[in-house]
């Protein structure tokens, strides 16, 4: 036997691009991340949660590109995967809210039903970011605090002011 994976064994970089496959590290109780979705921290969590799934293959869950397969093959593994996703969902978002979201059939519709609800009110976050922003003072901060605290605005300013062309 050569030390290479042989040709009919999937290579583990296919296992992890496939959006249908489940490693063992992969459950339902997981919380992928943290702080919990509290509504107000919405554009944070949801750029934390996009680059999570993304990491294990499963945005396309959230963003409608997987839907439902129509494939007798597929369903089943469709099922699980899109039951996963919007476990780990559920498992990151707050006790208040979770109730709310319990019972769309798909990620994609929790996913959406979460952006419907809490990216609406951007107008308030947007001044209170802006003014953070112009009250920041570095005082007994050094510089690399400063600058960190600062760019920290920034980022969760430029996350959620709408993309003009």
């Amino acid at each position: 036997m050569t030390g290479g994976i042989s040709s009919s064994e999937p290579s583990s970089s296919l296992l992890h691009s496939d959006p249908y496959a489940i490693h063992h590290s992969n459950n339902p109780t997981a919380v992928l991340v943290q702080p919990f979705l509290t509504g107000d921290n919405h554009a944070s969590w949801s750029r934390a949660m996009t680059l999570a799934l993304r990491a294990k293959s499963k945005f396309g869950f959230v963003d409608g590109s997987l839907s439902k397969s129509t494939d007798a093959v597929l369903i089943n593994n469709w099922g699980r995967c899109n039951d996963l996703v919007s476990s780990w969902i559920l498992n990151s978002i707050s006790l208040e809210i979770r109730p709310s979201i319990l019972y769309p059939e798909t990620a994609s519709q929790i996913w959406n039903d979460l952006n419907e609800s809490f990216s609406q009110s951007n107008v308030p976050k947007i001044y209170q970011l802006k003014r953070s922003i112009s009250a920041l003072k570095q005082e007994g901060m050094t510089i690399s605090l400063y600058f960190t605290q600062l760019k920290l605005l920034w980022d969760e300013l430029s996350s959620i002011l709408p993309i003009t062309p």
